[in-house]
């Protein structure tokens, strides 16, 4: 019984020691690309997905564009509109100018019967603008709400109201919608400034 036991357990070394034999590869195999392994770096944890044919075209001539000068400069601008909203209720006042440099709006204070707001305006520059209001509707009615016992209660929530105004004062044009906006003019230089609002 040990001799069995011992033939065996040789046989089991032998073929364990044995290294695999390569893949046969059949006439149906033949035409399929060899896969290739990708060891290099990666982007957004994904192997950039470049072709072989992928070549810089040396027959394109590069272009010198010259120095690009970004121009930086911005005038002190004071913006303002009178006051006809709700003297009840709180209501916040922001100027919004469409452009990137003011995506989150220029806050307005109150004050003489006037909003007012400053803003750095660059040079060169124009664009549209509008005055927008939130106002504080109050409390109104927001339907029944069901309690587990069976009662029931009324709900209220706080409504906030948006509006925003063009000031006459200023140059604008009409919307397609019929709705005003005002329109600050490019200026070249601060003196003056001349761009549609006071210095």
């Amino acid at each position: 019984m040990s001799a069995r036991f011992f033939v065996s357990l040789s046989l089991l070394v032998l073929f364990a020691a044995c290294p695999r034999p390569p893949p046969i590869v059949t006439e149906d195999d033949a035409g399929e690309p060899e896969q290739v392994v990708f060891d290099g770096p990666t982007a957004n944890a994904g192997i950039p997905a470049l072709s072989e044919e992928f070549a810089l075209d040396a027959s394109i001539p590069a272009i010198d564009s010259g120095v690009i000068v970004v121009d930086t400069r911005c005038c002190a601008t004071n913006f303002s509109i009178s006051d006809q909203e709700p003297a009840a209720g709180v209501t916040v006042g922001t100027l919004r100018i469409e452009l990137n440099a003011f995506s989150s709006g220029v806050a307005l204070t109150r004050a003489g019967g006037r909003w007012r707001g400053s803003a750095c305006f660059p040079l060169n520059v124009a664009a549209p603008y509008h005055y927008e209001f939130a106002h504080d509707a109050g409390l109104v009615d927001a339907g029944e709400v069901a309690l587990e016992d069976g009662g029931v209660v009324i709900a209220e929530r706080l409504e906030l109201r948006t509006t925003w105004r063009a000031s006459d004062e200023e140059p604008g044009f009409d919307l397609a919608d019929g709705q005003r906006t005002n329109f600050f003019r490019a200026v070249s230089s601060c003196d003056g400034l001349d761009g549609s609002v006071p210095p």
